[in-house]
């Protein structure tokens, strides 16, 4: 109990430095929270959507790393869990490790996560133009993000978030109270920001799901301006995009 009571102080003044424009502040007590394994997954929405929207490009390519790299080896070692309850014939487990495997797959932040790295990849090299080309050459010239961004609209995504341990005024990423005209007491209610702060809610998935759209056309973007000639100042397109 009291290392959750800690951890959620921790998050209240992450969610504090964060309202304050203090990310540096902010993402110094998200590294305190240790987070680590499934929890990428589900508690890094306290801090990336923020860093994204910042010029922390190396703190948000660290974050997003770590992330895939969890990702990567769920993916792989839950193949060895899978058969190995299977030769031990315990098919409710299998049933379980692939369900919890396919939910990964589809979530909307590890499709949000594959297209933003090298996006922030290209905005770190906006000065080399060189290996601004080559970023862009491994990903297609951005064919391979309008690939990805396609899948939305063929699959369902899911959303895997814990949005019930962030703060009132927040209840999700693109919601802050905070900065909104006091509308009285009832405006907070608690069965207000259940509504809001629901994973499922079709409310909440529009705006990542939109991010992930506009993100993925970048790419592609950045090469066609290429085209057209827009150099040296090719790359801070990126930047006019966001």
């Amino acid at each position: 109990m009291v290392d959750r009571h800690v951890s959620q102080y921790k998050i209240l003044l992450l969610h504090l430095y964060s309202h304050w424009n203090s990310l540096p502040l902010a993402y110094e007590w998200y590294k305190s929270l240790d987070v680590k394994n499934i929890l990428l997954e589900t508690v890094s929405h306290h801090i990336l959507p923020q860093m994204l929207a910042s010029p922390l490009w190396p703190d948000s390519t660290d974050i997003l790393r770590d992330y895939l790299r969890f990702m990567d080896d769920h993916f792989r070692e839950s193949a060895d869990l899978t058969f190995l309850a299977y030769r031990h014939r315990s098919y409710s487990k299998v049933i379980e490790f692939v369900q919890f495997k396919e939910r990964l797959q589809q979530s909307n932040q590890y499709l949000m996560a594959k297209i933003e790295i090298p996006i922030l990849q290209l905005k770190q090299k906006a000065n080399n133009i060189e290996e601004g080309e080559g970023i862009l050459e491994s990903l297609k010239q951005g064919v391979q993000f309008l690939e990805l961004t396609d899948e939305i609209g063929t699959k369902s995504l899911t959303f895997n978030e814990e949005l019930q341990l962030r703060p009132w005024w927040t209840p999700t990423y693109d919601k802050n109270y905070l900065l909104e005209p006091f509308e009285g007491v009832a405006y907070c209610t608690g069965q207000t920001l259940g509504k809001l702060a629901t994973p499922t809610s079709n409310r909440y998935q529009v705006t990542p799901t939109t991010r992930v759209r506009k993100d993925g056309k970048k790419p592609s973007l950045v090469f066609l301006s290429q085209l057209l000639r827009f150099e040296p100042e090719t790359l801070i397109v990126l930047n006019q995009l966001d």
